[in-house]
């Protein structure tokens, strides 16, 4: 995070936070307020307990909370995984918060370069949904419905499920025309080439015929 200067993110938070990528791609760092900094604190013993016990969570994975010094300000950053690498354009992105009352993105994010959407938008755009394999749904509903009960533990009710989607048939295309990802930036030189995510831990699991309860042991 310290050898190579951060790339700033156009798209900034509802709260006013600035977000940051690393240089390698594995990193979000965002600005936070001092009552977030100590909400996050105080969340620290539950937040780890549900980390382990529940490690296919799709909560963020924070890895630091930090307090900076410069110009006799303080300013506090969290590090988080980065869970859309700039190497893999994501065609479509959504905020899913399960409501449709002014849930449709607005028209200066539409005009966006990479828009992010809403409830009444995906409805629109996918109304037969996204089809998963049993295994893969059947996880994914257990690991969403552990991680709503610890934010409710939280007693938190604003959060949202960020879908992205790369369309592999878009792709391909793209490729074809001699304009992979359409946005002319291309695989950074020091990104991993793996992503590790709990998506992607559901779906190994699948894979490998493991078994998926309903119901907690």
């Amino acid at each position: 995070l310290c050898s190579e200067p951060l790339i700033e993110l156009s798209n900034s938070g509802a709260s006013g936070s600035l977000f940051y990528v690393s240089s390698d791609d594995e990193f979000i760092i965002k600005t936070v307020q001092h009552k977030e900094a100590e909400f996050l604190q105080k969340l620290l013993p539950g937040y780890y307990m549900n980390l382990n016990q529940n490690p296919r969570t799709l909560l963020p994975k924070f890895y630091g909370l930090y307090c900076v010094q410069a110009g006799g300000k303080n300013i506090r950053i969290v590090v988080m995984n980065n869970l859309l690498p700039r190497s893999v354009r994501m065609h479509l992105k959504y905020d899913l918060k399960g409501s449709t009352y002014k849930r449709r993105a607005s028209q200066k994010e539409r005009e966006k370069v990479f828009p992010t959407f809403k409830d009444l938008d995906f409805m629109q755009d996918i109304p037969d949904g996204l089809f998963l394999d049993s295994d893969t749904y059947n996880a994914l509903c257990k690991t969403l419905q552990r991680d709503c009960l610890v934010l409710q533990s939280f007693k938190i009710m604003d959060y949202s499920l960020l879908v992205a989607i790369h369309n592999l048939d878009q792709a391909q295309r793209e490729r074809a025309a001699g304009n992979a990802g359409g946005d002319g930036r291309g695989r950074p030189a020091a990104q991993r080439a793996l992503y590790s995510t709990a998506m992607e831990s559901i779906q190994g699991e699948a894979r490998r015929g493991g078994t998926f309860e309903t119901d907690d042991q």
